[in-house]
């Protein structure tokens, strides 16, 4: 696992994110509804998070769906290209999500 994901691990429960509902984050894999106000709301709450620098360095290593610090899996894999930082799925780095989900 990268260490920007370690990071992220770490202070994850300190995201605005938490407790929102997952479909203004998702909104791609929810029918129905309003999908712009949803990412909206998503991209805001990102935008006033303590924590957007650190959910940015590790969504655009390791994750391609859903907004993470405010940007979309398009603008990520733009940004992946301009940075030239390569993509590495998180399913491919070993025991990556039991330090998340283990976690006190």
């Amino acid at each position: 696992m990268s260490e920007q994901s370690e990071k992220f691990f770490k202070v994850s429960h300190l995201g605005l994110c938490n407790g929102m509902p997952t479909e203004w984050f998702y909104p791609e894999q929810y029918m129905g509804g309003d999908e712009r106000a949803k990412l909206a709301r998503a991209v805001e709450a990102c935008n006033n998070c303590p924590i957007t620098q650190t959910c940015f360095e590790h969504a655009i290593r390791h994750e391609e769906h859903g907004v993470w610090a405010g940007t979309t899996p398009r603008e990520r894999r733009r940004d992946r290209g301009k940075l030239k930082i390569k993509f590495e799925s998180l399913s491919q780095t070993a025991g990556a999500w039991n330090i998340f989900w283990d976690r006190p």
